[in-house]
């Protein structure tokens, strides 16, 4: 199974020194990834962000959609107000290259079944962030499961080991598998506050076994852009 960057780029990863499963190293909502072929084969934005959030049978109405395109430093905005996009926010889901980051903000009216009999509308905002993934993406050698072992093995115990506090900052760093499956270009961007331990994050992100690159719709090899959010525990906390 491939590591879907999503999962490493959308959700936050919390690691517990002491257990750690699937659902809680990547809890939280996130879209599918998103690769070019759904981007231009989307009409409305249900095609980009499928079944999330469970309550769309709850939308009465949409107030805005709002889909922020950033690549290169350069933002493309653009705004409807029904859940169709609109020519304008195709033309700019089709300007996003690879590893392009996308914002989605759906401000919506629901019925609120929680406080009355039949429910009561209420606005709400949801925000979505994605980026364009390759068709085939970085693959982990041994796939998901064997990666989450990894970083818990290799990173979330020596980080814990190191720390002397009973509960360290949660930490983040984005890195990049090129054509080869190397990892290069790792930096922190969310710090611990604890020069040791950032520079030992690096240190052991820069160990991660070589990956099987991404690769294409043309069958060429990507590099490919990865993020990974941490919290680590000492002891048995949870």
């Amino acid at each position: 199974m491939k590591i879907s960057l999503l999962g490493f780029l959308l959700s936050l990863l919390f690691i517990n020194a002491s257990s750690q499963n699937t659902r809680d190293a990547f809890a939280g909502n996130f879209t599918p990834p998103i690769n070019k072929e759904i981007l231009y084969g989307a009409e409305v934005i249900g095609d980009i962000i499928p079944n999330c959030p469970t309550h769309w049978n709850t939308i009465i109405d949409f107030v805005s959609i709002n889909i922020m395109i950033i690549s290169n430093g350069q933002i493309l905005s653009e705004e409807s107000t029904t859940d169709r996009l609109t020519r304008e926010q195709k033309n700019a889901l089709y300007s996003a290259d690879l590893n392009t980051e996308i914002s989605i903000k759906i401000k919506y009216k629901y019925k609120d079944t929680t406080y009355a009999i039949g429910g009561n509308e209420r606005i709400k905002t949801m925000r979505f962030k994605a980026a364009v993934v390759p068709e085939t993406e970085a693959e982990f050698p041994g796939g998901y499961t064997q990666v989450l072992n990894y970083i818990k093995e290799n990173i979330t115990k020596k980080i814990s080991a190191a720390d002397t506090s009973k509960r360290t900052p949660r930490m983040a760093a984005n890195f990049t598998v090129d054509e080869g499956g190397k990892i290069i270009n790792a930096k922190i961007y969310r710090s611990s506050n604890k020069p040791e331990l950032d520079n030992l994050f690096l240190q052991e992100i820069y160990k991660i076994p070589k990956l099987k690159p991404a690769v294409n719709a043309k069958g060429e090899k990507v590099k490919q852009d990865f993020k990974i959010s941490s919290i680590f525990y000492n002891g048995d906390g949870c």
